[in-house]
């Protein structure tokens, strides 16, 4: 069984697709930045003059991926190789899962914007 977003190509497509979501729904400002050293994603917009901030671990992703595809000497590559490449999916497929954890109920995520859309409201 395959990891949830391991297959995930563009990391950029899915922050499109956040922008546009999140411009939908009124927002006023989006932004986005990779936190290397600290291994994170952070999402930030502002909606109804309210800063929202979301951050998402690709280091977290990337241990499960190598949970999920061990090391083994029988590989073509070092091991520190092999990490390197769990880092390279985690910082695709999270963009991915921030992207389908805001959407509404047409993605695999459920209507989280919509829900405190219709909390604040």
């Amino acid at each position: 069984m395959a990891l949830p977003y391991e297959n995930a190509t563009s990391g950029k497509s899915a922050i499109a697709d956040m922008q546009k979501l999140i411009k939908t729904f009124g927002a006023s400002s989006f932004g986005t930045m990779e936190d290397f050293a600290a291994g994170k994603v952070i999402v930030q917009f502002e909606w109804r003059e309210r800063r929202v901030t979301i951050e998402a671990s690709f280091k977290g992703y990337a241990a499960a991926w190598l949970r999920h595809h061990p090391y083994s000497h029988r590989m073509r590559l070092t091991q520190k190789e092999h990490e390197k490449r769990a880092l390279a999916a985690g910082e695709v497929a999270v963009w991915s899962i921030l992207r389908d954890w805001m959407a509404p109920n047409g993605r695999s995520g459920s209507s989280r914007c919509a829900r405190v859309r219709r909390r604040v409201a």
